[in-house]
């Protein structure tokens, strides 16, 4: 296991508990607003001519209620974070183990047809290098890989690329923090979403 598997891996496993841990505390909570709910209605039905404290008893039971679901929306975005942080990890560590064929854009509709190689040499198309190497998530980011694949850059802009990874190698956790903001739904985009 190489040692970037070993990180996928790791990360993975932390989203994976923070999955369980946030998904039974969803599920506590939502049992929760439930009860709550339900005596709110069975005091409005049981004291509807009655005194005034019950009044107080229905407001404190509401503001309650009111509270439960803000805090169960907190738990769900974490929830769906997590979700997406398990998911971004296993298809790095599926594209890492060679099984990434077939699971991202290939960038067909973004290959020009006039073009001397575009539809030669893998670049584009299922099992391409645009499959293997695209991971945006915005119809700008798809374009951009398949230019930069389609036109050769200057040494001075290869080399300023590559400074720019070399920057970004060790900010792990900052790429993680991206990636999961921007997937919104824990999945690569669809081939119709690049263009």
């Amino acid at each position: 296991v190489s040692v970037p598997q070993e990180e996928y891996r790791r990360r993975a496993d932390r989203h994976a508990a923070a999955e369980r841990a946030d998904d039974k505390l969803h599920r506590g909570i939502g049992w929760t607003r439930l009860l709550i709910l339900i005596g709110i209605v069975g005091l409005l039905v049981a004291f509807f001519d009655q005194d005034l404290a019950v009044g107080w008893v229905l407001l404190v039971a509401i503001a309650l209620f009111v509270g439960l679901t803000v805090w169960h929306q907190t738990v769900e975005a974490r929830l769906e974070r997590s979700r997406r942080g398990v998911a971004f990890h296993e298809r790095a560590q599926r594209r890492l183990a060679g099984q990434w064929r077939g699971t991202g854009p290939d960038g067909r509709g973004l290959a020009p047809q006039e073009h001397e190689f575009a539809s030669d040499l893998g670049v584009f198309g299922a099992g391409s290098l645009f499959e293997l190497y695209c991971r945006a998530v915005t119809p700008y980011g798809g374009r951009t890989l398949a230019d930069w694949f389609l036109r050769p850059a200057s040494v001075p802009e290869v080399l300023a690329r590559q400074d720019a990874v070399r920057s970004l190698i060790p900010a792990l956790d900052a790429r993680e923090e991206i990636a999961l903001a921007v997937a919104h739904d824990g999945r690569e985009p669809s081939e119709g979403a690049l263009r």
